[in-house]
């Protein structure tokens, strides 16, 4: 019994110091205040945007977060949004990226941005899979975010065979935007 219980200490001793080195008092730079923009972006703090470009990798895959911008884009959106939202958001990527909470939720003492593809792809099942409610709409938000904006890129549109919005005809036989298909039928005049 006295050895389980040295080497439990042992564990928690060697666990503790692990995220004191890493991150602070136990982890708890989560809810330190935010650090300011990093170098070339409106909101997100560099380790906060290269949280954002590893989730985006995974939640657009196979489509290149990166050539697309997606991260560069949620930051461009974020920056017209209101201060709680900005920092609901900032604060979940710390979240996502913090080896303390991984530790406690995940059992695994690695950040997300130190983590292999397959690792990541783990992780973000296991967020998207939790009994905590908060925790799913966190992953919830994250995906969508990315989605919306991986797919709202024009150039995007020819490589999955969409040919884009469909052009409003007005009642005087103008048309507005989009795209004029022709009907498939002949037997449907066009307007």
């Amino acid at each position: 019994m006295q050895r389980r219980a040295f080497l439990r200490g042992a564990g928690a001793a060697a666990a503790a110091s692990l995220l004191l080195d890493r991150e602070g008092l136990v982890g708890c730079q989560v809810f330190a205040p935010a650090p300011d923009a990093g170098p070339g972006l409106a909101v997100f703090s560099s380790a906060e945007a290269a949280t954002l470009e590893a989730v985006a990798a995974r939640m657009v895959a196979p489509l290149d977060a990166r050539g697309l911008g997606v991260m560069h884009e949620i930051d461009r959106l974020l920056a017209a949004a209101d201060d709680v939202t900005q920092h609901d958001l900032k604060q979940l990527l710390r979240l996502f990226d913090s080896s303390f909470f991984a530790l406690l939720l995940d059992g695994r003492a690695e950040r997300f941005t130190e983590l292999g593809p397959s690792d990541q792809e783990l992780a973000l099942r296991k967020w998207r899979d939790s009994r905590l409610a908060a925790r799913r709409s966190g992953f919830q938000a994250l995906q969508r975010l990315c989605l919306a904006v991986a797919y709202a890129d024009l150039s995007l549109y020819r490589d999955i065979g969409y040919p884009g919005p469909p052009a409003l005809v007005r009642r005087d036989g103008t048309t507005v935007g989009g795209v004029l298909r022709r009907p498939a039928d002949s037997s449907h005049p066009e307007p």
